[in-house]
């Protein structure tokens, strides 16, 4: 199921929240633009655990073509490969650690936005991957 029930149109501020983001055990992405705004579809509420770039990313689609997309699907792909990097380094981390680690490196929102939008922030891979032993 692509985001979660079909049946479901509200999105953003206004949607339930979506699962598999919101189980506990999954670390929830919403996604932002270039200039770290939120992007008005992603997902949003207490579950969120940080926030990734995934406005207009340059994506493959069908027929070998590319195409750029938006949504949190594309911001969750660039937090699984920071997630990716961090297991390269220390193979050991369990989700709790890894979730942990990518909340204290993240950067803060930008000045004047609803932070508790973001989570813990906006995921920064070099930042993540310099505080790992």
């Amino acid at each position: 199921m692509w985001g979660g029930d079909p049946r479901i149109t509200r999105t953003g501020s206004v949607a339930p929240p979506l699962y598999p983001a919101a189980y506990l055990e999954v670390i929830a992405v919403t996604a932002t633009d270039q200039r770290d705004q939120l992007y008005a579809d992603a997902n949003r509420g207490s579950y969120i655990a940080l926030a990734a770039p995934g406005v207009d990313i340059i994506a493959p689609v069908l027929s070998g073509a590319y195409e750029l997309l938006s949504g949190t699907s594309m911001a969750a792909a660039h937090v699984s490969g920071v997630v990716a990097l961090m297991l390269e380094r220390n193979g050991m981390l369990d989700w709790r650690e890894a979730q942990t680690i990518l909340a204290t490196s993240a950067r803060t929102p930008p000045e004047g936005a609803a932070a508790d939008r973001y989570g813990a922030g906006i995921v920064d891979a070099a930042s993540t991957l310099g505080s790992l032993k």
